[in-house]
């Protein structure tokens, strides 16, 4: 590099200047592309996982929509049912005999609960929730809370009730395929209070497990 030092400053600076450019010219040319790959690889998964996040959330959104009037429904008559039941007197005469009106309707508003939260449940249970707003996890969550609170034992705690046999309570498989039988045939919707009674009428035994545990 002596030959360097021995030229004009001005064009010795002009030189270094030249070979530092060509140098940097193929670093970027060959360096960049990689770079830019790298770049638009992250910025694609990015782009993907929102994606995929909105999707998540607008279904989510739309089964809550589709199920919540149903569940707040149901939920509201089986309510009022039970402080009907808490603040008469007489209403534990009336759940005497299979055949009871008053106690026909409050196997329907049960059995009609538990379809709407374990339709809601089923399909909820497919779609990721870390995509939900805080409003929509919280109602997925009370709706799964409120079914399993029927085949919760811990609520017997202290009570001498082994929960070994569905005395007080129920099993939730047991939830499960009573809500499926309330389901009418061939049909995506619960039993009318007429279809209900018709199907008691015929001797249909699969309601009795919350018939006689009313």
């Amino acid at each position: 590099m002596r030959w360097l030092t021995n030229l004009n400053p001005t064009l010795a600076a002009a030189i270094v200047s030249a070979v530092i450019s060509l140098i940097v010219a193929g670093i970027t040319a060959i360096v960049a592309p990689t770079v830019k790959y790298g770049f638009d690889k992250r910025l694609e998964r990015r782009k993907l996982e929102l994606t995929y996040r909105a999707e998540q959330s607008k279904l989510l959104r739309d089964r809550i929509g589709f199920h919540k009037g149903a569940i707040l429904s149901a939920a509201d008559d089986l309510a009022d049912r039970i402080r009907n039941y808490q603040e008469t007197l007489r209403a534990q005469d009336w759940l005497t005999g299979k055949g009871g009106y008053y106690l026909q309707t409050f196997a329907f508003r049960i059995l009609a609960h538990w379809y709407a939260i374990e339709r809601f449940s089923r399909e909820a249970m497919y779609i990721d929730a870390e995509v939900a707003t805080g409003r929509d996890w919280a109602f997925a969550k009370a709706v799964k809370l409120n079914l399993d609170t029927w085949s919760q034992v811990q609520l017997f705690k202290g009570l001498n009730y082994s929960g070994g046999f569905a005395e007080s309570h129920f099993f939730r498989g047991q939830i499960s395929s009573i809500a499926d039988a309330f389901s009418y045939p061939d049909s995506n919707r619960p039993h009318t209070w007429s279809e209900f009674t018709k199907a008691l009428n015929e001797g249909a035994d699969e309601f009795g497990p919350v018939i006689s545990d009313i």
